[in-house]
């Protein structure tokens, strides 16, 4: 299929790339995401609010795939209050989603003369998290958190005769 095809000048095996983050809470925008934001700001006490608040000038220092390296570390769950270092206390997604960003960044990088289909690469994904006995994300998963480590990734254009 054409659109499994990358444009010449995308991917090519093994180092890094560049990346951003992707929308914390899709399809909420303007009003809706801003009311929502003020109701939890103001559910937490002032001390913690002045925490977060000093945590974001410093994570607004951050490159775009530092902050997506911060996201993936984020505990997800209920706080118990008791602090959990390991994968296991993460959600399976989000372990997914850690695997597939290194394995990305481990393992492909941007180079203009190259194009790889996007299927053979999730392929290899796939196989590697098989052969470790990890879950593999979805392919449409995947594509996602490529898409954020190679923003300029562009997907081919099929014109019509």
């Amino acid at each position: 299929m054409a659109e499994d095809q990358q444009q010449p000048g995308q991917l090519q095996k093994p180092t890094s790339g560049i990346g951003s983050l992707p929308s914390l809470v899709p399809g909420l925008q303007g009003a809706e995401a801003s009311a929502l934001q003020h109701k939890i700001r103001n559910s937490i006490c002032k001390s913690v609010q002045s925490r977060v608040d000093n945590i974001l000038q410093d994570v607004e220092k951050f490159t775009d795939i530092e902050k997506l390296y911060l996201y993936l570390k984020l505990p997800s769950g209920p706080s118990n209050g008791t602090e959990k270092s390991d994968q296991s206390s993460m959600s399976s997604s989000r372990t997914q989603q850690m695997h597939a960003f290194n394995w990305i960044r481990n393992h492909l990088e941007e180079h203009p003369e190259t194009s790889l289909p996007k299927q053979e690469v999730y392929d290899e994904y796939k196989s590697y998290c098989d052969n470790l006995g990890y879950h593999p994300l979805s392919a449409a998963d995947f594509g996602k958190i490529m898409k954020n480590v190679f923003p300029n990734m562009k997907a081919p254009v099929v014109l019509e005769a």
